[in-house]
Parts: structure tokens; sequence; C-alpha cells
């Protein structure tokens, strides 16, 4: 009687072990578009995160263009069902994408309290993803490469975890030409907040940078640091930087800025 009951809970688990299987490959299957269209209208997409001409399936499908919270737009968007996901509770992929001048490649996983993007990397110019973005007519150069191990967040888009590194290599700006300021780096963080935290360091070039960016949900950035010349730096750096304001005794000069992408 007692193997009975045993092999009656296999047979159970093994059919609802089916059951959930076939579930997930229905779900899979579903129309990319009508999927993306319900979660709009339930609530279930985080503010700010758009899409364009979406098609496929949720299995295997792509996105002619895809706008991410923080004003982030991204072309040629594919994905691949990544089902691995699932033993976590979320549906996951393996997704690639065009960007300003440049390409992204990495994994996302999608539950109900929000979305989650892991061991993704990113190389994009610099002036295709900041110009669009400036007030002046500054002259950006270089190249930004991200290297992010997670960023999470929220159904109302909100960052709650964050960790990467983001690069400026060969970094210049100016009015009318650039000014080399060498390589720079960030380390991601989320604010706490809800929203994004960069500290900012330099490698050693023309530029000596210190402080941090905050850059919240709706789009507003607050930056708060220091800045300084190195020997032999441009004389058009070292002018740029007198006019930010009086130095401090060790020759940098404190920067506050605050405004919205």
């Amino acid at each position: 009687m007692r193997s009975d009951r045993r092999a009656h809970r296999t047979w159970v688990a093994w059919a609802l072990t089916g059951l959930l299987a076939y579930g997930v490959f229905l779900v899979a299957l579903l129309p990319a578009g009508l999927v993306w269209d319900q979660a709009g209208q339930r609530g279930l997409l985080p503010d700010g995160l758009s899409a364009r001409a979406v098609t496929g399936t949720l299995w295997s499908g792509s996105a002619a263009r895809l706008r991410l919270p923080g004003a982030v737009t991204a072309e040629r968007v594919t994905w691949r069902f990544r089902p691995g996901a699932l033993l976590g509770g979320r549906m996951g992929w393996t997704v690639s994408a065009d960007l300003a001048d440049g390409h992204l490649q990495g994994s996302m996983a999608a539950g109900i309290g929000g979305i989650r993007v892991t061991d993704t990397r990113a190389d994009l110019s610099a002036a295709a993803a900041v110009s669009p973005h400036m007030v002046l007519p500054v002259v950006i150069e270089g190249r930004l490469l991200l290297d992010l191990r997670q960023l999470v967040f929220d159904r109302d888009g909100r960052v709650r975890e964050a960790e990467g590194v983001l690069g400026w290599l060969e970094a210049g700006a100016g009015i009318p030409e650039p000014v080399a300021l060498g390589d720079l780096r960030a380390d991601l963080q989320a604010t706490g907040e809800g929203g994004l935290r960069l500290l900012i360091g330099d490698q050693g070039g023309p530029l000596v940078a210190r402080g941090r960016v905050d850059v919240m949900p709706g789009g507003q950035y607050r930056i708060e640091g220091e800045a300084g010349s190195r020997e032999g730096a441009d004389p058009r750096l070292v002018q740029a930087l007198r006019m930010l304001g009086t130095p401090d005794p060790d020759g940098t000069v404190p920067v506050g800025l605050s405004g919205s992408l």
C-alpha cells in the first residue's frame, strides 16, 4: 500500500512538471507584440519603457526600436528565450541590440517584481550617446565601454540594484574643438532612492576628476565633485577649469551641476 502511494505521488509530480513545461512552451510561443501590448495595459512595464515594431514570439523575436528608462534608445533589438531563468521564477532572454554607433549584448529576466539585466557589455560612441542631450554644441570624442554585472528595475522603473563599470576611453570635450581629458571610469551603484549613481574617477590623464553623478528615474541628474588638471594638460583645459570657480588648496575646483536629460 505504501509503495502504491509513493508511485501515485511520483506520477502526480511528473504530470504537474509536464503540464508546467507545456504551459511555458505555449506562453513562449505567444506573439511578442500581443504580450507587449497586454503588459503595458496592465501596468506591468516600468515607466519610460516603450517599443516599436515588435515582431516574433516571446521565444525569439525582435523590435525595431526600444526606449529604456533614462532616455536610452536601442535599435534592431533581438532576443532569444533562456529557459534556465525559470528556475528563479522569471522569464529570461539573451538580448542583443545596436546602440549609438555601437552594440550591446547581455541577458535580462522579467518577473512580477520588475526587470533584471545581467552580464551585459556595450561599446558605443560617446558623441552619439551624449551629444543629443547637450544644451551647448559641445564636441565629444572617445568611446564608452560598459561592463554591467547587474542592473535591477522595479515595476515603476526605479533602480533597486546596480553593479558595473562604465569607461570613457580617450575622452575629449570642448567648443569648438575637443580637449583631451584622458581615460575616465565610473563605478555604478543604486542611489537607494530609485536612481542610478556613477562614482567618477580619472585614470591619470590630463583631467583630475573625482565625484559622483546621480540620475533619477525621471531623467533628472545631479553632479557633485571636484576637477583639476595635471602637468602638461592642454591650456584650454586649465582655462576652462578656472572659469568654474576658485581652486581649492590642492588645485581642484568644486563642481556642482543639476538638470534633466
